[in-house]
């Protein structure tokens, strides 16, 4: 059995179009709270967390593409993610590394002759 069938992807926006023809006129608050804290190794620096969407029974969101295929669009979505944090990482390691270059050549070492 497929533990990844009938996973579905959905949008949910914060906020919801209201009335009756849904016009983007008037817009409320989409019933999609924070559930919790994902506590991870790595990016201290920027949290994830867990979406609660509907507790209250008055959210609205649209699925996206086939019912039960979302799975392979969120590891689509990972695989283009991965290129981004590994571009974050070099650019995090050149900037320290260019930082502590500078910081060594304006150091004062050893004794004054």
């Amino acid at each position: 059995m497929d533990a990844t069938r009938g996973i579905s992807l959905f949008v949910v926006p914060r906020k919801r179009p209201t009335g009756a023809d849904l016009s983007a006129e008037t817009l409320e608050f989409n019933d999609v709270q924070t559930s919790q804290l994902l506590h991870k190794i790595g990016w201290r620096g920027l949290p994830s967390l867990g979406l609660s969407c509907g507790e209250d029974g008055d959210c609205m969101g649209w699925l996206l593409a086939e019912p039960g295929h979302g799975l392979k669009y969120i590891f689509q979505m990972m695989n283009e993610a991965r290129i981004l944090v590994g571009t974050n990482a070099t650019a995090t390691a050149s900037a320290a590394y260019h930082q502590s270059l500078a910081y060594a050549r304006e150091r004062t070492q050893g004794r004054r002759l």
